[in-house]
């Protein structure tokens, strides 16, 4: 090999490291995924889902609920809803889940590209 073949092969190394560098930057949080809120068949509010604790308190005209995002999930903490449904289906993460409180007409929608294809995807 040539002097010349080394630059060439150096430039090239370079050119690729620094397109890996920009599409990583860019693609932070890319994946995050995004809780969708609807009260009353209106969109209220988008959160995205962190690790870190938040507490929303979602009022409609038939009721209360509160809204909990901790640990990159979410989930109803609690409702005044009679069933209490939306509550005991627990922590949701993957996008295409939902938490639907349907006494108190609240939706919640997760989206993003964080989903991994579920059996029917196969």
């Amino acid at each position: 090999m040539k002097r010349g073949d080394f630059l060439i092969i150096a430039l090239v190394a370079a050119g690729i490291l620094l397109l890996w560098l920009t599409a990583r930057a860019d693609s932070d949080g890319a994946d995050a995924v995004t809780a969708e809120i609807i009260i009353d068949g209106e969109f209220y509010k988008s959160v995205k889902i962190t690790q870190l604790r938040q507490e929303l308190v979602l009022v409609s005209a038939r009721g209360i609920s509160v809204l909990l995002i901790q640990d990159g999930a979410v989930s109803m903490a609690r409702a005044d809803c009679p069933s209490q449904d939306c509550v005991k289906s627990g922590a949701h993460r993957a996008a295409g889940d939902f938490i639907a409180c349907l006494p108190n007409r609240i939706l919640v929608r997760l989206t993003g590209d964080g989903g991994a294809p579920d059996g029917i995807a196969y």
